[in-house]
C-alpha cells in the first residue's frame, strides 16, 4: 500500500501505477478531513461534560451512550457504534448537532455553540466533572 497525500508527489503515484505488475489495481479516493482537535475538545469538555453534569453519569457512559443514539448501524443482521475518531469535521458537526438537539429537546438544556465557549467556561465545567 502507498499513500501519497502531497500534490508535489503525484509523480511518485504515477510511476508506480505505470510500474505496477498484473494483479495489482490502483485506488483514488478523496482525503476526508477528519475531526478538529478542537471540535474534539468542544465534544468532550462541553457537551459530553454537561450531559454529565445533568444526568449524573460519568463522561465515558455519555460517550458511549451519545455514539449508540446517533452512530448505530446494522450490518448483515448486527449491530454496530461507529467511532467518532472515524467521523470527518462536516460528520462530526452533524453529530454534535444532533447532542445538542437531544440536550435542548430531552433535558431542556441550552448548549453553547462551539463559537460561544470562552476559556472562562471550559474552567468552569472542570469544576464541576463528574468522574
Amino acid at each position: 500500500i502507498m499513500i501519497y497525500r502531497l500534490p508535489e508527489n503525484k509523480h511518485l503515484a504515477l510511476k508506480a501505477i505505470e510500474s505496477a505488475k498484473d494483479g495489482y489495481y490502483c485506488e483514488i479516493s478523496k482525503r476526508k478531513v477528519k475531526r478538529s482537535n478542537n471540535q474534539n475538545r468542544y465534544y468532550w469538555k462541553i457537551i459530553v461534560e454537561m450531559f454529565s453534569q445533568e444526568i449524573g453519569q460519568i463522561p465515558n457512559e455519555i460517550h458511549q451512550d451519545l455514539t449508540k443514539h446517533f452512530l448505530s448501524y446494522k450490518s448483515n443482521g448486527k449491530d454496530y457504534v461507529r467511532s467518532t475518531t472515524e467521523l470527518s469535521t462536516v460528520e462530526f458537526e452533524t453529530y454534535l448537532e444532533s447532542c445538542r438537539r437531544l440536550g435542548s429537546i430531552h433535558y431542556g438544556m441550552y448548549i453553547p455553540l462551539p463559537n460561544e465557549c470562552t476559556e472562562d467556561i471550559y474552567k468552569e465545567l472542570d469544576n464541576y466533572r463528574i468522574n
